[in-house]
């Protein structure tokens, strides 16, 4: 045991030292993560496009910790963030986006998106700071299970929204997506699908088969912005 934990401590130190970031801190925090050569990994990635990265925050205590702890949990969310380096100060313990919790707030994020490419991103970042909230013990799994499923709730909402403005007759049909399942029940983990209802309605006048038709596009446009695989990734199923 001695030895393979003198291994990992020999691994971290020369990774750390090909960074020019050798800090006893900083070790430990990276011998400590989940795994640590996807950590290792993360943090060389990261520094070829941030090459600032460890002065990024300085002063924030808990930054350095989230980051780690995330980076040793997901090589999804490494590759996000070498992606949107900008989007590092997530974690920082003052960030809009560490301080979500409330429903409403995380709703409010989300209609920000005005693109699927935007939607993909402001989703990848609440995820991001939820895995790395989570690596740190900072919440629990209940409060990750509800904010999964606040934000699959708030991104159907934004994705709805987007797919509105570019249907024509989006003002003659009223379309609710009802969550069902895990979501409904704010259970949801990282890998689940999402399932919902589509529920339409058409203003007075305005002819019912062509309300089921434009109701079909809606619903269609927001399946395929969550499901669809792009340089973003992917959100989840509907």
């Amino acid at each position: 045991m001695a030895t393979s934990r003198a291994g990992v401590g020999a691994r971290v130190a020369s990774g750390l030292a090909k960074l020019g970031h050798i800090r006893a801190a900083t070790t430990t925090l990276v011998e400590n993560a989940a795994d640590v050569d996807a950590c290792l990994g993360g943090l060389e990635s990261l520094v070829d496009v941030e090459p600032n990265l460890f002065a990024l925050t300085a002063g924030d205590e808990r930054w350095l910790p989230r980051l780690v702890a995330a980076l040793g949990e997901s090589r999804a969310v490494a590759d996000f963030w070498c992606r949107h380096p900008e989007h590092l100060t997530d974690l920082a313990e003052e960030s809009e986006l560490s301080n979500l919790r409330a429903e409403a707030e995380l709703r409010q994020f989300m209609l920000g998106a005005t693109s699927p490419a935007e939607l993909r991103i402001s989703y990848q970042r609440f995820l991001a700071v939820i895995t790395a909230l989570d690596a740190t013990g900072e919440i629990d799994f209940v409060t990750v299970s509800q904010l999964l499923a606040d934000i699959a709730v708030a991104t159907l909402d934004a994705a709805l929204q987007i797919a509105r403005s570019n249907e024509p007759d989006a003002d003659s049909v009223r379309l609710a997506i009802m969550a069902m399942g895990k979501t409904g029940g704010r259970e949801l983990n990282y890998i689940s699908d999402v399932d919902v209802i589509f529920v339409h309605d058409v203003t007075e006048g305005f002819d019912d088969h062509k309300g089921i038709q434009v109701a079909a596009r809606l619903a269609t446009a927001v399946i395929t912005m969550c499901g669809e695989h792009s340089a973003e990734g992917t959100i989840w199923e509907v």
